[in-house]
């Protein structure tokens, strides 16, 4: 069993540098001689105490501590509570009525794409809102989907289109119609090759993915976290390169000689991947550093920040599982839900953020942690500048998941209360483009 996709590759911790050496890949063993390196320098180095940041170097790789925002008064950048375009309803045009939105994209010419997972189609609006065409249906054929997970935005605004399900990438024209598709080649002793993320120009990175079997032996329960490798994969589906392996996603096994089950948990700790601009950020959720790539897979930054996370106590765990006790829910679930938590172990940590994204002008953006209690309030991401500095923070819309920021805009999906997505854009005020 190969658990399929989260938002993009998110998959992150285990220690602050051996985790790169979880599992074999090209060039970790120097990416783990680089992380000792840095540790046994990490509290050199000049720079007063109070500063908000300082950077080091370590075998010619910059560390920067962050401690402190660094914007001033006035500087930050903020959102606009409301956005400039929405799209999505219950009972409008077809078109607009998404099913199990994967993700959305903006084009170099305004247009938004929308990979509408649950109606197994990709649609195209213009910068007002306008319906422009829709490609795809329900099926096995060159132009149909089973399940579409990654939409991204190639030069000269054709889409690459990844079927999780089917393991098939379609290339569309910008007018929608499809130029041409391919099997991304899996790498030795791996079942896949997804793309998750535009590096670069005519380069993917991609998972090789995340297995269970039954061969994994027999257990009534236990967290367990397996070696996610990332790839860097042309966009003729041949692997170029390897980043390395992380720790992928934490879940509660469960197996014996007849199934296997996994289950995600709640403060589960993962790796989160992103590339954008010839740049490629790696990640394990426990621990806040972010660790910078060129598209040859070698390190070129080390970002930290000293945010430390706190312990999941009983409370947290009972309040995480009352949180995921839907409203209506009828007492024989209720009860369910509730012995399911008494079963599973809970784990040690909070994850120390969620999820990593790279933008158009080099600023590497982190959403912090949010409990899941918590999951209806607004979410705060934290900014770095190209060079890795703190800038502050940003607050983005309650409920809204970021799919790309681009220039003053963020785009992402949102839902209501009744289930109704739609697809939102809204205006970063401050920040120019």
């Amino acid at each position: 069993m190969t658990p399929e996709r989260r938002k993009g590759v998110r998959s992150r911790r285990a220690g602050r540098t051996a985790w790169f050496g979880r599992a074999p890949g090209v060039g970790l063993g120097v990416l783990v001689a680089l992380g000792m390196a840095i540790l046994a320098t990490a509290c050199g180095g000049e720079g007063r105490a109070d500063a908000p940041y300082t950077v080091r170097d370590s075998a010619g790789i910059p560390v920067v501590e962050n401690r402190a925002p660094t914007w001033a008064p006035g500087e930050a950048w903020l959102v606009d509570a409301e956005p400039v375009l929405t799209l999505g309803s219950l009972d409008g045009p077809e078109e607009t009525q998404f099913f199990d939105v994967a993700t959305v994209r903006l084009r170099d010419d305004g247009a938004l794409l929308v990979a509408d997972a649950g109606n197994h189609r990709i649609s195209a609006f213009d910068s007002d809102g306008i319906y422009l065409w829709s490609q795809g249906r329900e099926g096995e054929g060159p132009e149909e989907y089973q399940g579409i997970s990654t939409l991204l935005v190639l030069p000269g605004d054709s889409a690459l289109v990844y079927d999780g399900r089917a393991r098939r990438v379609t290339v569309l024209a910008p007018d929608g119609t499809p130029a041409r598709s391919y099997t991304p080649v899996p790498p030795e002793g791996s079942s896949r090759n997804a793309p998750m993320t535009l590096a670069a120009e005519g380069l993917t990175v991609s998972s090789a993915g995340v297995v269970f079997t039954s061969e994994d032996g027999g257990t009534a329960g236990r967290l367990e976290r397996r070696p996610e490798r990332f790839l860097l994969t042309d966009t003729e589906g041949t692997v170029a390169d390897t980043l390395g392996s992380l720790p992928g996603r934490e879940m509660w096994l469960v197996a014996n000689e007849q199934m296997i089950a996994v289950r995600s948990v709640p403060f589960a700790k993962e790796a989160v991947v992103d590339g954008a601009g010839g740049r490629v950020v790696m990640a394990v959720t426990e621990y806040p550093e972010w660790r910078m790539l060129d598209t040859g897979g070698v390190p070129t930054r080390i970002v930290r920040m000293d945010a430390a996370p706190p312990e999941v106590t009983q409370q947290d765990w009972e309040r995480a599982r009352d949180a995921s006790i839907p409203a209506d829910a009828e007492p024989e679930t209720r009860t369910r839900i509730r012995l399911d938590f008494e079963e599973i172990s809970r784990p040690d940590r909070w994850p120390a953020f969620a999820d990593v994204l790279l933008d158009d002008q080099r600023h590497l953006w982190v959403q912090r942690f949010v409990p899941p209690w918590e999951e209806a309030a607004p979410r705060p991401w934290w900014v770095f500048d190209p060079e890795g500095i703190l800038l502050g923070e940003v607050t983005f819309p309650a409920g809204l998941e970021v799919d790309q920021i681009r220039g003053a805009h963020l785009v992402g999906r949102w839902e209501d209360e009744l289930g109704v997505q739609q697809v939102r854009v809204y205006r970063i005020v401050g920040r120019e483009g």
